[in-house]
């Protein structure tokens, strides 16, 4: 009996040397969660904006053709709309993606706090193991 509960014990603390593992495997995922989505949060920007350059571009250009002013109140209109609906649908965008890095940071601290705790509390789980263990060695109260 008591062979069997030190080694319940020693197997309570190996467990929590393989849940500190796991929980450190699962914080280094989201920390490249927390990376990609920082990264495309950057090149959705940067794409953002390079769409918007083609879009001014083809609108000149459209206008151009047609012999239609460039600096016309309509055309600057046309100009400020394309822009305000750009720089809406990316900051959505970036948002978004800013939102999901957060949350996996947030997760990232988790896993990395659960992990510091899981050795320590498997030993402290393990030491009515090993009590039990070491109980029919122990001599008895009062005497």
């Amino acid at each position: 009996m008591a062979a069997g509960s030190a080694a319940k014990g020693v197997a309570g603390i190996m467990g929590g040397f393989a849940q500190r593992d796991a929980y450190s495997a699962q914080a280094l995922g989201a920390q490249i969660e927390r990376d990609m989505a920082l990264l495309r949060g950057k090149q959705i920007g940067a794409q953002s904006r390079e769409q918007l350059l083609t879009t001014e571009g083809n609108i000149n250009t459209i206008r151009a053709t047609r012999g239609a002013s460039l600096n016309s109140a309509t055309g600057q209109a046309i100009r400020k709309r394309t822009m305000q609906d750009s720089y809406r649908a990316e900051g959505a965008a970036v948002l978004s993606e800013l939102t999901r890095a957060s949350a996996a940071d947030q997760a990232r601290k988790g896993y990395r706090r659960s992990a510091s705790w899981a050795v320590p509390l498997a030993v402290l789980n393990s030491v009515g193991d090993f009590a039990s263990a070491a109980s029919p060695f122990m001599p008895p109260k009062g005497k």
